[in-house]
């Protein structure tokens, strides 16, 4: 059933003295073979987080096996619930609009669809400078044109070090339901920066 695994790197720069492991204050932006990503968190209460995200890749498969430009932008709500003083679990609801912009030689049409996802994960911190983020998703699109994350089932483990209080570095593992094939094409790099 299991069809592929993918690696992913990450790199996180943080500005604040008192980023840590659970931090839901951040701004993050993150690079992929050909796919950015902005991703933004904060916190309303200490129960629920607030997210916001934006996607741009400028060449990906579509299901015909062509290719296109997609931009997705989405924001979503979190609510957190602490296991105990190291594991946190968290579930929520996105919304997404993306838009596709297919080649000219392609006989699919360019399209804006609008959708709904569901995320849910644990994040374990034994430590002040690590955490571990297990994290599965699920996006409701019957998008011609399919993003990775966006657009499909996928699952993931990242280890985040912090290095010292303003800085960490993590590295993850995803596995895309829909994918036929192991790939280092997901190997990914972003900076973070947290706030108090």
């Amino acid at each position: 059933m299991f069809r592929i695994f993918n690696f992913t790197l990450l790199l996180l720069v943080c500005v604040s003295a008192t980023a840590e492991p659970f931090s839901h204050k951040n701004a993050e932006v993150g690079y992929r073979d050909g796919h950015w990503s902005l991703n933004v968190e904060r916190p309303i209460n200490n129960n629920f987080y607030i997210t916001g995200f934006g996607n741009y890749s400028d060449e990906v498969k579509t299901k015909l096996d062509q290719r296109a430009k997609v931009k997705i932008l989405g924001g979503g709500v979190r609510n957190i619930t602490f296991i105990d003083e190291a594991t946190q679990f968290y579930s929520g609801l996105d919304l997404v609009q993306s838009n596709i912009a297919v080649n000219a030689t392609s006989n699919l049409k360019d399209g804006s669809y609008f959708y709904p996802g569901v995320v849910a994960g644990f994040k374990v911190s034994q430590v002040d400078y690590f955490e571990w983020d297990l994290r599965a998703s699920h996006y409701f699109s019957n998008n011609s044109v399919e993003y990775d994350y966006v657009d499909t089932t996928s699952f993931s483990v990242t280890g985040r070090y912090f290095i010292d209080p303003a800085m960490s570095i993590g590295f993850g593992y995803v596995w895309l339901k829909e994918s036929d094939s192991i790939s280092l094409d997901n190997l990914a790099f972003s900076f973070a920066l947290y706030f108090e």
